[in-house]
C-alpha cells in the first residue's frame, strides 16, 4: 500500500493483510460474485490516510449497487497513525453493495 490506487482482491480469499506505507487515494475492493463477510487488516508505519474506499464486482467493474463503501453511521473510518486497524465488510453480491465497520487503534 502507499500508491494512488491499491487493489484488494477478495475473489481469492476473505482475509487480507495490507501494510500501509503511504497515503492511498483509492483503495479498490474487488469482491466475488457471491455474498460474504470479509476482513482487512491494516498496519501503518506512519500517519497515512485512505481517501476513497471503492467497490468493484467480480468482473472488476464498478459495483452497480453503490461504487463506494457504505459505513456504519455514515462516517468513513479514520485510520490509525502508526497502528493497526481491522475493517469488516459485508458484501451483498445480489444488490452489489458493501457495508463496512472499522475497528481502530489495536494495541497491547
Amino acid at each position: 500500500g502507499g500508491t494512488d490506487d491499491t487493489h484488494i482482491d477478495f475473489r481469492h480469499g476473505n482475509k487480507i493483510s495490507l501494510a500501509v506505507t503511504g497515503d492511498i487515494t483509492n483503495l479498490n475492493l474487488i469482491f466475488p460474485s457471491v455474498s460474504g463477510n470479509f476482513l482487512l487488516l491494516l498496519t501503518y508505519d506512519g500517519d497515512h490516510d485512505i481517501t476513497n474506499w471503492k467497490v468493484y464486482e467480480s468482473d472488476a467493474s464498478a459495483a452497480d449497487g453503490d461504487a463506494d463503501v457504505l459505513w456504519g453511521g455514515g462516517t468513513v473510518m479514520a485510520t490509525t497513525a502508526s497502528g493497526t486497524d481491522i475493517v469488516s465488510f459485508f458484501w451483498d453480491g445480489t444488490a452489489e453493495k458493501c457495508y463496512a465497520v472499522g475497528n481502530t487503534a489495536f494495541s497491547n
